[in-house]
Order: C-alpha cells, then sequence, then structure tokens
C-alpha cells in the first residue's frame, strides 16, 4: 500500500471512529466494504492526520463558491483569515 493510501484510509477511519462514515457497509473497489477497510487503519502521524477530538481548528470548513467567474468552487476555510470568512453575499457554509 502507498503511503498516499494508507493516509487515505486513516483519515477516513477518524471519521468512522467518530461516527461520521455515512456509510460504512458500502463496498469499495476492493470488494470490502469502507469500514471493514478502516477497521485496521491508524493514523501513525498525528501531526498530520487530526482526530475529530483535536482538530486543527475549530469550526473549520468549506465554502462552496458559484459566479460569474466559474460553475463551482469549494474554498477551504483553514487556509483564510477571519476577515475573509466574512460573508459580503447570501452564502452557505458547510
Amino acid at each position: 500500500t502507498c503511503s498516499s493510501q494508507a493516509n487515505t484510509w486513516a483519515k477516513i477511519s477518524t471519521a468512522q471512529v467518530a461516527g461520521m462514515l455515512p456509510h460504512p457497509n458500502a463496498i469499495a473497489a476492493n470488494g470490502q466494504s469502507m469500514g471493514a477497510n478502516c477497521e485496521s487503519r491508524k493514523t501513525t502521524n498525528g501531526d498530520v492526520i487530526k482526530t475529530v477530538a483535536a482538530p486543527l481548528m475549530e469550526a473549520a470548513g468549506f465554502f462552496i463558491l458559484k459566479g460569474n467567474l466559474f460553475d463551482c468552487a469549494i474554498m477551504k476555510t483553514s487556509v483564510t483569515s477571519p476577515a475573509f470568512k466574512k460573508p459580503i453575499c447570501p452564502t452557505t457554509m458547510i
């Protein structure tokens, strides 16, 4: 398993542990359920993959943007300043 795949399963595992994996019985490409794939996958680097209980930033998320410059975009709010997060038009925070 390459590092990227291992990190992906570790990230999904943190969501499962927190009860946030929406469909743990969904079948993955390897024929096993998402939940089964995550059971033994734990992060070995807590500095990179944070748990839901100890997030890097409280209340972080994504803005879904639409406008005349693009059809759709996603902005990660954990990398924006507080001033930038203040909406100037109707928005939906996810």
